[in-house]
Formats: structure tokens, C-alpha cells, sequence
């Protein structure tokens, strides 16, 4: 026979109650786990075996649904919805009689944090070129079934490894800046949203190769990126046609001009004299030789600094790319320009009429080719200009070669240089 006395030292005592009551509040405080409660062991004094019923309610209700064992009780998480209240009491029997209930023990449900939901990024541009940020935004946000406030972090890689050179922009993205970035490059981008206390899951990975840019003119390019600095960039005026591309320095600073032509001459006279080169497009190699084929027309001037693009790549800034303007600098071999003229400002007319030679006459109907042909020193290309006109220099433009850009013509001569621009697409009257 169960012996009452014991029954209620056991069951009742308030330091077990105490205990009984923690225990529940531990375990259901938390919705995603189980509910239970544990008795602790009641004694017999005829040492007989005891056992254990569990008596719960919910919300001040029997509760039939959880599941005994010998020693607890338990309720399942999915039973239980947050302010739900759930009390719990026990009692012993020796299979004969059964000792008196222990005291209740209660705890109120409430609801376990959830993480929230993945997001969905994109990646833009989709195809990047080397001039380009990428930026990787929040396309979809996440959501959160408690309501709770979300930031986000996103986790770049570059080639396959870890990338930490991106930089926050706003609440919902990240960019790389452009000047991290080089042709075949390829940058990968994931999202993660938190609450405060737990992230979600990571959003699907976007993913971009960088590719070689190339433009028009580098007016297009300035157009389309701005803020662009001034350099070297990769110009194809007619696209996918057969002119090849050039890697052309752009003066960004000054609107947008492409340097087709950059002529130096030292004081061995290492500027091209045949015409063939320059209406064709030539180069200077490395040892000092002319190549009939321009990739690169830069500021420098020595090396491989002087170069002109051919006439017909003029032709295309005009026709494809539309491109209206030249201009004609000497540049002091500190690079410092001096006395430019510029079709764009009336101080340089661009002029057109059959001559004598087959290779400019076939533009005479095109002012602008025409007009570069003759500037960048194709015989008689610079009659009519006024030696006075570039006062303080020891240079004769009557006998210097030059160097000419689209939007720009830039000349170098010792110790200047001529330079060829071309640019601005507003025509003017010439």
C-alpha cells in the first residue's frame, strides 16, 4: 500500500514542485520542442513497485493527447500554439491504491524566433565589361513569419575564391567597383538575411564574366559610363565590321575625344615619310621601326608612342560612331598641350576637295577623314597653316608630323608633339 504521508512528501513538497515547474517552463518556453514533464520517484512502505499517471490540461481543458512512459509525459511541439497554457500534475499507484495528486505545474507557450527566408539576387550587368561595376541587389526580399525587422549580407567571390572588396551601397546591394575587375574575370554573389538573432538560408548564387569592352568612340563610352577616367580603352567604330579595334587613349576629361593619331618626332625625324603608313594606319615598333598596322594609339612619346589609326577608321568614328569633330594640339614633350584648334570651337575648318592623291580623294566627299589625312602627314597635309600661329616654339608645323584623335588631333614635335582627336557628335558648319 502507497503510503500517503510519503506520497505527499514526494509529490508534494514545494522544492519538488519548485523543480517540476522549471522543468516545464525550459522545455516549452520554445516551441520547436517537446513539452514534459518528469516526476521524481514517490516511495512505497510495503516496498512495493510504484507507477506513474500524468493528468494534463490545455487552456483549462483535459488534455488527453500526450504520451507517457514510466517516469514523464510529453506533449508534442506541434500540439502547441504560442500563448497556449499548459498544466501538469501527477500521481502514484502501487497497483493498488493510488496516492494523491501532485500539485499542478503550469507554463504558457510562447513563440520560438524563426530565420527568415532566403532572398533572391541579381546581378547587373548581366554581361559586364572591364569598365563596368557589378552590382548585386535584392531583387526579392526575404520574409520573416514573426515580423521581425531584416538586414542583409552578401558574400562575394572572384575566380572561385573569396572576394572582400565589395562595398555597400544602400540596404539592399553591393558593388565592386570597376577598377577591380579585368577582362575574364568572373565575380559570384549570394545574399543572407537576418532578424537580429539568426540568418536564413543563403539565396541562389548569381554569377557574371567580365568581358573586354569595346566601343564606338570613347564618347559612347563616357555616354554610357560616366565618370570614366581618362586612358587606354578598346574603340571598334564599325563594330563587328572589318575595321579592327584599336586600343585608343579617350580624354575623358575633355568630353570624351579618341586620340587617332600621336606623331613625335625626335631629332633623328623618327616619324613615318612614307604616305602609305599613314593613310593605312602605322605604328612605331620597339626598335624604332614602323609597323603598317595600328592596335594603339597613346600618349606616350617614345617607344611604341607614335602611331595613327588608318583613315577609313576615322571614316567609321563619322559614319558609325558619329563622331563630327577633330582637333589638333602640339604638346610640349612635358605634355603639357599648347595652341590646339578644333573644328568644334571654329577654330579649325574641316575641308574636303579632289587632289592629287588617290588615297585622299576618295574621301573628298568626307570632310572629316579627308581633313585627318592631311593633318597627319600625307604630302601638303599641313599647307596653309601659319607657322606664327604656334609662337614660342622652335618647331616649324610646316615640316613636323603630328598627332591627330578623333573628337582630338594631338601632334607631338621635339620638343613637341602633334595630336590627333576626333569627337563631340553636334556637326558644325565647316
Amino acid at each position: 500500500m502507497l503510503a500517503a504521508a510519503a506520497a505527499r512528501r514526494v509529490l508534494n513538497s514545494r522544492a519538488n514542485h519548485h523543480g517540476l515547474q522549471e522543468r516545464l517552463e525550459s522545455i516549452l518556453g520554445s516551441r520547436p520542442h517537446k513539452a514534459h514533464t518528469v516526476a521524481q520517484a514517490a516511495t512505497d512502505a510495503n516496498g512495493q513497485a510504484v507507477t506513474y499517471q500524468f493528468a494534463w490540461t490545455k487552456n483549462g481543458q483535459p488534455y488527453a493527447a500526450a504520451v507517457a512512459n514510466a517516469t514523464s509525459s510529453t506533449v508534442s511541439a506541434d500540439a502547441t500554439t504560442a500563448g497556449d497554457v499548459f498544466a501538469c500534475a501527477a500521481s502514484a499507484s502501487d497497483g493498488k491504491d493510488t496516492g494523491p495528486s501532485s500539485a499542478p505545474v503550469s507554463v504558457t507557450v510562447t513563440a520560438a524566433n524563426r530565420a527568415p527566408t532566403a532572398p533572391v539576387v541579381t546581378l547587373t550587368p548581366a554581361t559586364p565589361t572591364d569598365v563596368q561595376d557589378l552590382l548585386c541587389s535584392v531583387s526579392t526580399p526575404a520574409t520573416d513569419a514573426d515580423g521581425d525587422a531584416l538586414t542583409y549580407q552578401f558574400a562575394w567571390t572572384k575566380n572561385g575564391q573569396p572576394f572582400a572588396g565589395a562595398i555597400a551601397t544602400g540596404l539592399l546591394s553591393s558593388t565592386v567597383s570597376a577598377a577591380m575587375t579585368a577582362a575574364g574575370d568572373s565575380f559570384a554573389c549570394a545574399s543572407t538575411a537576418s532578424d537580429g538573432k539568426v540568418a536564413g538560408p543563403a539565396s541562389a548564387t548569381v554569377s557574371a564574366m567580365v568581358q573586354a569592352s569595346t566601343w564606338p568612340s570613347c564618347k559612347a563610352l563616357l555616354t554610357t559610363a560616366p565618370g570614366t577616367p581618362d586612358g587606354l580603352y578598346d574603340i571598334d567604330p564599325d563594330g563587328v565590321g572589318v575595321i579592327a579595334p584599336v586600343k585608343a587613349f579617350c580624354d575623358m576629361t575633355g568630353g570624351g575625344w579618341t586620340l587617332v593619331a600621336n606623331i613625335y618626332d625626335s631629332g633623328g625625324d623618327d616619324a613615318p615619310n612614307s604616305t602609305d603608313y599613314v593613310v593605312s594606319g602605322w605604328q612605331q615598333t620597339a626598335s624604332g621601326q614602323w609597323a603598317n598596322a595600328a592596335n594603339r594609339v597613346e600618349r606616350s612619346s617614345s617607344g611604341t608612342g607614335s602611331s595613327a589609326v588608318s583613315l577609313a577608321f576615322v571614316a567609321a568614328l563619322k559614319g558609325s560612331a558619329g563622331q563630327q569633330n577633330l582637333k589638333m594640339c602640339f604638346v610640349h614633350q612635358n605634355g603639357t598641350d599648347t595652341t590646339c584648334r578644333s573644328s568644334s570651337d571654329g577654330s579649325m575648318t574641316l575641308v574636303s576637295y579632289p587632289t592629287g592623291n588617290p588615297k585622299l580623294t576618295v574621301y573628298s566627299g568626307n570632310t572629316l577623314p579627308y581633313t585627318y589625312g592631311r593633318l597627319a602627314g600625307l604630302a601638303g597635309s599641313i599647307d596653309g597653316y601659319n607657322a606664327s600661329l604656334f609662337a614660342g616654339s622652335d618647331i616649324s608645323p610646316g615640316v613636323q608630323q603630328h598627332r591627330a584623335s578623333s573628337n582630338h588631333y594631338n601632334v607631338r614635335l621635339p620638343p613637341l608633339r602633334r595630336t590627333l582627336t576626333a569627337g563631340d557628335t553636334t556637326p558644325r558648319p565647316g
